[in-house]
């Protein structure tokens, strides 16, 4: 299994992808500080305290990855069918249901890792320049930072899951665009912030969207051998 993970990394040469995940998270930690600033000329800010700073630098980590991870699918399985180049992958000795599977792990583990991994470069960037400026008076406890990272950690593990919901949309047409604007409506809806309250954070709510992309890629490998590639 891990050997068709690397010879998928390898085949669609992932190491660009992932530089230019990297280099999203910058843009994005930059228009964050950048907000962090502005936002302190406003009579009401969005930075009131570490808490709500981190649940908005989550929420724009997990918009931005939930579509990388689109483009993935779009890539790495939508392309393929497109392409009929899937195909040719079909005629190795190796069960199809495994070679699906692998590109769904490459998939999944990459927007887990991702949210991760930005969550805590923006956030320990926001941490910094608010240590020189204290726009943000409260002090920065072990407690906060213990929920914090366990936030980070399930919501992470939501939007792996909830990244597999393209795929369905993408796979009625074999349609690259239909990949990728799902996620973004999905997203979008998900995500959208009203006075502070958007549909995320309701926990039964990202639970539920994750569990279907879960059902989405349960069935995509189960019924890989059927699938029509022509």
């Amino acid at each position: 299994m891990f050997h068709l993970v690397g010879l998928e990394i390898k085949k669609f040469k992932l190491g660009g992808f992932i530089r230019n995940a990297f280099l999203a998270n910058l843009i994005l930690t930059a228009l964050i500080i950048m907000i962090y600033f502005v936002e302190q000329t406003e009579p009401e800010t969005i930075f009131s305290d570490y808490q709500q700073a981190f649940s908005f630098i989550d929420s724009f980590v997990r918009i931005t990855f939930v579509v990388f991870a689109s483009v993935l699918i779009a890539k790495m399985i939508i392309g393929e069918y497109k392409t009929k180049t899937i195909s040719l992958m079909y005629t190795y000795p190796v069960n199809r249901k495994k070679m699906m599977a692998a590109k769904l792990f490459v998939v999944g583990s990459f927007t887990f890792s991702a949210v991760i991994l930005a969550n805590l470069f923006a956030g320990s960037v926001f941490v910094l320049v608010n240590s020189y400026y204290r726009y943000i008076p409260e002090p920065l406890t072990a407690e906060l930072v213990f929920h914090s990272l366990l936030n980070i950690t399930l919501g992470a593990a939501a939007a792996a899951c909830i990244s597999f919901v393209p795929l369905f949309f993408g796979m009625r047409k074999k349609s690259v665009p239909a990949t990728i604007v799902s996620s973004l409506l999905l997203i979008g809806i998900l995500s959208s912030n009203n006075n502070g309250f958007s549909l995320y954070s309701i926990i039964a709510i990202p639970l539920a969207v994750g569990v279907i992309g879960l059902v989405v890629a349960y069935f995509s490998i189960r019924n890989v051998e059927k699938e029509d590639i022509n």
